[in-house]
């Protein structure tokens, strides 16, 4: 039985070995070097993904840690939000709330939950489209790993609540460099619980906004609201409010919030593509017996454990 002392020890290794582990030499060209090295094989193959609009999504990330985009501009002869749409129309019946955050409703996947992979669900189809992989290797400059694919309703607090968990201001605890890919499947306004995310405030920016309340890896960063406002002015600040099918790619190392609904309801996917050496295991099943040939190359190299 593990005794206070061991347990303070072990929490004092954890602060020592977390940062170390994620210092940007370390972890990209130690930790992950052969996804570096596979992510420089593969992108020659994939040089003809680089338009305008990839090239701009991301100068976006580099710059400032988050860049816009949505469906119809990314896929211009797709049908991909109808889908999405449709998907999340069928599968209201399998809302569930989330353990922690009472004000989610998820209709599968979370940061908890363990799914299987269906190349024909929608989402999957468009977090393992070889565009968005493209454009995720591109900022990270390695090969990560697709942890989880989840989709879940905001539902409005009640008015006398405030802010809980993801709702205050924070930063991801997973490492200092990751990338989560939203999707709007509705059309999301001021009042109904929009992702809002401070510019520059990435680990890897130059701004001293990315030395403002780090990360205390493994664990995230909550500062209090007083601090935030005496730090970050307006001009820092994005408010991501758009149409359905508006996608937001964001490192949420960066300091964020988001999903604190006064009226209406929001309904987002997330993707999360950690490093493949990120240390918790991904919470996507591979059937035995996935087709691998309907997948395309990058696919398969983030799927792969």
């Amino acid at each position: 039985m593990a005794t206070k002392s061991t347990n303070a020890l072990f929490e004092k290794f954890k602060l020592v070995y977390y940062p170390l582990r994620n210092s940007p030499f370390i972890h990209k060209y130690i930790l992950n070097f052969i996804n570096v090295a596979n992510w420089v094989l593969l992108k020659r193959t994939y040089k003809k993904n680089s338009t305008l609009i990839s090239r701009r999504i991301i100068f976006d990330l580099n710059t400032q840690g988050i860049a816009f985009s949505n469906l119809d501009e990314i896929f211009p002869d797709g049908n991909l939000l109808n889908e999405m749409q449709e998907w999340v129309v069928n599968n209201e019946k399998n809302l569930y709330p989330k353990a922690k955050k009472k004000f989610l409703l998820s209709y599968f996947g979370s940061e908890d939950d363990l799914v299987e992979l269906d190349i024909s669900n929608p989402f999957f189809k468009f977090y393992l489209n070889h565009k968005i992989i493209f454009l995720v290797n591109s900022y990270l400059g390695y090969t990560p790993q697709l942890n989880y694919v989840s989709v879940e309703k905001t539902i409005p607090v009640e008015k006398d609540m405030g802010p809980s968990h993801s709702q205050n201001w924070h930063r991801d605890p997973e490492e200092k460099r990751m990338i989560k890919v939203f999707i709007y499947i509705n059309e999301v306004n001021e009042r109904n619980g929009p992702f809002v995310y401070v510019k520059h405030s990435q680990p890897s920016g130059k701004s001293t906004l990315s030395k403002f309340a780090p990360q205390k890896l493994p664990y995230g960063s909550y500062p209090d609201e007083k601090s935030v406002s005496s730090k970050v002015k307006d001009k820092d600040l994005i408010t991501a409010i758009g149409k359905a099918g508006t996608v937001i790619f964001c490192d949420t190392a960066g300091l964020h919030r988001g999903g604190l609904s006064f009226s209406g309801e929001r309904i987002m996917a997330t993707g999360f593509y950690p490093s493949k050496k990120w240390t918790e295991p991904s919470l996507i099943h591979i059937p035995a017996n996935l087709d691998k040939k309907s997948l395309n190359s990058l696919a398969i190299q983030i799927l792969k454990k």
